[in-house]
Order: C-alpha cells, then structure tokens, then sequence
C-alpha cells in the first residue's frame, strides 16, 4: 500500500471548458472524473436496457466504455488502435468509486485520488495459529455521526461529531469546535495517536461501508505515518495506522462481528440509552 498526495495530476485537456482531471498509470493519463461525459470527446453513446457504450477521444488516445448502474469496464486504446491499458471502475456512492487495474485498487473520493493499494499474492500454506491464553482488552469503540446538505443540487454527507470510548473515559468532538468536518475528524485521530493506545483495536460499527470514506481520505493525508489497509471484495476489513516509535492502532468494524444497528445491539443487550445534551 503506498499513500499518495491528496490531489489528482491536471492535463491541459478540455471539454466544454472543463479541465479534464487524470491519474498518470504506466505514462498514461486516465481520466479520474466520475462523471463519463466528462472524459474527453464524445464520439458516440446509446444505452441498451442500463447498460451504455462510451466511445470517447482524448488527444492521441481512443477510450472505449460500457458502463452500468454500479460499475464501468474501460478500454484505452493509442493511435496505432493498440490496446494499452484496460481497467474497471466500481462505483461506491455518488462520490467515491475503487478503479482496479491489475493488482492495484485506487481509491477516488470527490474525484481525488485518495490511495492505492497493491495486492500482496502469498502463495504460502497457512499455518496453524498459536492460541493465545491472554485475554486483549486493547479496545477503543469509536462513533460518527453525520448529516446529509444538499450542495450545487447534489447530497453530500459531512460529519458533524465523534465520540470516542477507551473503556474508562469518553471523548467528544463536535463540528461547532472546529472549522470544518475534516478538522474534527483530524483531531478525533490524532488524540488516539499516542503512547498510551499502541496496539489499541479500535472499532467502528460500518466501517467497512459508510464510515470508511470518511477515515481513509483522512488517515492516508496524516504525516509521518504509514497506512496498511485490509480489505476482502471491496470491503475494508481493516485500517492500520502506523505512527511514531513503531506505534499502531488498528481500526476495524463491529459491524462484521455483530451484524445489527447500533440501536437492536443496545436493545438485544439491555443497555440503556442516555442523550448527551
């Protein structure tokens, strides 16, 4: 896995009067906009049931497309019509789509490239695990809270709070102390980026889904830290921070364990709820 600025290369490419946004692969500039219209030149498009062709140019190259509701294959071809790279793009949300080409997934959020990560293949034999005769109570719980605005006729979700749990104290973070939900998100992170919370799990109920994208953009732009990512079909299984004099935190998601809302976990465990006001 290896991290990469918070910005996606701009080429002096335009269509209708829009710089067209790229990620260089292999020196070849692959437009990371969400919007296909968008890529370069139409040449031809039709849609058959929900399925649609793009046939699109862009300076030398020739991009061919079928895409549907939740995913597009792309095919890039030069001028000499040799196919030079192809690739699959994964749409998550409106906003966020994992382009795969090969062994690396590249995480776009708002059309910017957040990470990439590299499938390690291990072919080895899995060896039988030690059991361990200690009991690990390193666990943090960790929640988000965050709401829906309608911006330039588009939903975007920001978050407006975190809490955070260590098994002894608890830890508020409200968007009304801070600038923006990116500062607050920072600053939840960082306060768990200390000597105390080496090795510390900390959990996250959906994670894997929806609390993830807010994460990932965030922890892929500290300094000074390395980001190991495990993920499993799309899904992020896990998050490792790796921080400071060989320090780690690793983030999970409940949800995988106990499969159920916040609220029926509350409910099935007879646990009181009480609203901080």
């Amino acid at each position: 896995m290896s991290k990469t600025e918070n910005k996606s290369l701009i080429v002096d490419i335009r269509n209708k009067n829009k710089v067209i946004q790229t990620h260089l692969v292999n020196k070849v500039s692959i437009p990371s906009m969400y919007d296909t219209d968008k890529w370069g030149i139409l040449e031809n498009k039709y849609s058959i049931d929900n399925i649609t062709k793009y046939s699109i140019s862009k300076g030398n190259y020739r991009i061919e497309i079928l895409q549907t509701l939740s995913s597009r294959n792309v095919e890039i071809f030069n001028k000499n019509n040799k196919l030079i790279i192809q690739f699959t793009d994964n749409f998550k949300n409106d906003n966020y789509f994992i382009r795969t080409i090969k062994d690396t997934q590249y995480h776009f959020i708002n059309e910017k490239l957040i990470v990439n990560i590299k499938d390690k293949k291990d072919t080895k034999f899995i060896s039988k695990i030690k059991q361990d005769n200690v009991i690990n109570n390193n666990i943090i719980t960790m929640d988000l809270e965050t709401v829906s605005n309608i911006i330039n006729n588009e939903e975007v979700l920001s978050v407006i709070s975190a809490c955070i749990y260590d098994g002894e104290n608890k830890y508020y973070f409200y968007l009304s102390d801070y600038n923006s939900s990116d500062d607050l998100l920072r600053a939840a992170i960082k306060s768990l980026m200390i000597d105390k919370y080496n090795d510390y799990k900390i959990y996250i109920h959906n994670l894997s889904r929806f609390d993830g994208i807010f994460l990932l953009r965030i922890l892929a732009a500290i300094e000074n830290t390395k980001l190991d990512i495990l993920q499993r079909d799309d899904k992020m299984i896990a998050l490792t921070l790796k921080y400071g004099n060989k320090c780690k935190i690793t983030f999970h998601d409940s949800m995988l364990m106990l499969p159920s809302s916040l609220e029926e976990l509350s409910n099935s465990f007879n646990i009181e709820i009480h609203l901080k006001s």
